[in-house]
């Protein structure tokens, strides 16, 4: 069953209606989440109202070559069959999460939909980007337009097509005066800046960036070291067990990867084994032991996010609070480590907001809110493009659900260019 989960006491005029919907990297697990808004635009204020987390596209489950780096690979036939079976799978979970929640009398008005999508390397250093899911055959499946396909514009500016959750995190976890940093402790430790309401000017300060090596690199030391018994390290527990090597820290901070300017964002985000192959060979001959590294590399975590907080957010009196999600929150020693060489506290997003493990579905949602109100997602401060540029292509649904979109998009004090974009 979905979970009912008040966010907020945002009171007002009827409000609107988004899903979001999120399949993570590898297509392995699949989260839905509906969300109110109330006011327009900036001044917004959303309520979480349901959400769900269930299995991923059983779809991409049976292909052995589906993953980030290899779909590319796939014949057109088998790309097709893939996209329109991902799909169908998108649409039964949506109308499950539809049919659970009849009793709100919710009619969402757009499904936002982020996925991993498949990245292609070009040789001048650009991506090409391509969904996993066929908008087209989703919107007709559940009668509600897509909202889909987000990077695509950003490349188009020159940017890099991420990290393009800035804003949404923004609209989500705003503070009036105490300015916020939202760090993603996933596979990859990603940041968001997120200034306080009193600052002024949201799109014109949010930064974002990968600030480098996350879980991954913790997951793969803790398979080595129970032996592929534990997939990663509860609480990090495994890690206070080491010691913690200052010669390997120093090795790993001092990786090229760190000479690159902020923002900084792949695709597939940063792979562990850029910062194991060697130093596991060291470990034999120094008489580390699997702990002892892990414990280090649970610090090393903690200073290139200490370090990435320190180039992102301004530098001047305005105390920071620090909100971690992703996996990587439920790690004490993690935690506790940040808080100290950022001297600023870690809350637990948790503590903030919602289930953690559907914050990517409710940023889906924001995503398609986005593009509704036309606020511009893509910022140059975190992808790199020429131009903020509003993000995400619409496929229409079913004709009432399309006329009530637009009758959203150009209400009020919008005028109808607005609408007349959103075929574009």
């Amino acid at each position: 069953m979905a979970d009912v989960l008040p966010f907020s006491s945002a009171r007002g005029a009827r409000p609107r209606h988004v899903i979001g919907v999120h399949l993570a990297e590898g297509g392995r697990r699949l989260s839905i989440a509906g969300i109110a808004v109330h006011g327009d635009g900036l001044q917004s204020r959303i309520e979480i109202h349901a959400c769900c987390r269930r299995p991923g596209a059983s779809a991409l489950a049976r292909l052995p070559s589906a993953t980030a780096s290899s779909l590319h690979s796939l014949a057109w036939d088998a790309w097709a069959e893939l996209r329109t079976a991902v799909a169908d799978e998108i649409a039964e979970a949506v109308a499950r999460l539809l049919a659970e929640t009849a009793h709100l009398g919710v009619k969402p008005l757009a499904i936002g939909l982020v996925e991993p999508g498949c990245w292609k390397p070009m040789p001048q250093g650009s991506w090409l980007f391509a969904g996993l899911c066929d908008g087209a055959r989703l919107a007709e499946a559940t009668g509600l337009p897509v909202i889909d396909n987000f990077p695509a514009a950003d490349l188009a500016k020159g940017g890099r097509g991420g990290p393009i959750n800035a804003l949404p995190y923004w609209l989500l976890l705003r503070n009036p005066r105490r300015d916020r940093v939202l760090v993603d402790l996933g596979l990859t430790a990603r940041l968001a800046y997120l200034p306080a309401e009193c600052r002024g000017d949201p799109l014109g300060q949010l930064r974002a960036s990968e600030a480098g090596p996350g879980t991954a690199l913790l997951d793969a030391l803790a398979v080595r070291l129970t032996g592929g018994q534990q997939a990663f390290d509860p609480g990090g527990r495994l890690a206070v067990q080491g010691r913690h090597i200052p010669e390997l820290l120093d090795h790993w901070m001092r990786d090229g990867y760190f000479d690159r300017p902020l923002p900084r964002w792949h695709p597939r985000g940063v792979r562990p084994e850029r910062f194991l192959n060697e130093p596991l060979q060291w470990a034999v001959h120094r008489g580390w032991s699997i702990r002892d590294m892990l414990c280090t590399a649970t610090h090393f975590v903690a200073a290139a996010v200490a370090k990435a907080i320190a180039q992102l957010a301004p530098m001047d009196d305005q105390p920071i609070e620090i909100v971690a999600a992703g996996g990587g929150q439920n790690n004490g020693l993690l935690l506790r480590e940040i808080a100290a060489r950022a001297q600023a506290p870690v809350t637990p997003i948790t503590q903030s907001t919602a289930r953690t493990d559907v914050i990517d579905a409710v940023c889906a949602a924001l995503l398609a809110l986005c593009r509704i109100d036309d606020l511009p997602a893509g910022l140059p401060a975190c992808t790199g493009a020429g131009a903020p540029v509003v993000l995400g292509s619409i496929q229409p649904g079913s004709v009432v659900a399309w006329r009530r979109l637009v009758h959203a998009m150009h209400g009020g004090e919008r005028n109808q260019s607005v609408a007349r974009r959103a075929a574009g």
